[in-house]
């Protein structure tokens, strides 16, 4: 009687086997079933945005990531940046909120990706520097000691400025990071030790140049 109550549920299904074809690389599959949910998601967020947007977003970034994979990258920085101003919205309005938080560092995070990716070095520093700021903010005002997003988002600005041979910069993030990534590796001791070997190789690496 009422087809359109359904919308949200279609939607969602439609988003997930999107990422389900994302996942098995089926990618024109992908590409049309996150649009099909995108369209719907649209009209929810227009009719209801503070219930739906946070849907919208999650959306955008999916097709973001997408997009890069398969090289249509201006349709990537189109909708990461439309995902980044509804999550930036969100996280004004819920500012303790810490999925809402994550959300935000992971498109920003993604947009950085892209932007190395197509050599606006600039513009990837800027924007991995502000998910750090975000995170770390974050961290400090809920006096979390240790918080695997806080390292993730270092980790990933630490290679940043390795391969860009900021060494400076990357040695002191690294040096941060490891810290964290040490502390988590108690736990998950397989699962980090790679990431471990490559911090510390990499700082042997930045001692060695400053000695020559």
């Amino acid at each position: 009687k009422n087809p359109s109550a359904y919308n949200p549920d279609l939607a969602l299904t439609l988003n997930n086997l999107g990422s389900a074809y994302s996942y098995t690389n089926q990618l024109k599959k992908a590409e049309a079933t996150y649009n099909e949910a995108l369209v719907i998601r649209r009209a929810l967020a227009k009719k209801n945005p503070s219930a739906y947007n946070p849907d919208l977003a999650t959306t955008l970034d999916n097709l973001g990531y997408l997009y890069s994979h398969t090289n249509q990258l201006k349709k990537s920085e189109i909708a990461y940046i439309e995902a980044l101003e509804i999550k930036r919205i969100l996280v004004k309005e819920n500012q303790l909120n810490n999925n809402y938080n994550i959300g935000l560092v992971t498109v920003l995070k993604n947009l950085g990706r892209l932007y190395e990716k197509t050599n606006k070095v600039k513009k990837a520093e800027k924007v991995y520097n502000e998910a750090l700021i975000l995170r770390r903010t974050f961290v400090k005002e809920k006096s979390i000691k240790y918080d695997v997003y806080l390292a993730g988002t270092l980790y990933n600005l630490g290679n940043f400025y390795y391969e860009k041979s900021q060494f400076k910069k990357a040695q002191n993030i690294y040096q941060e990071v490891l810290m964290q990534i040490k502390e988590f590796a108690k736990k998950y001791p397989k699962a980090l030790k790679k990431d471990i070997i490559k911090i510390e190789i990499r700082l042997k690496i930045i001692q060695k140049s400053k000695k020559k």
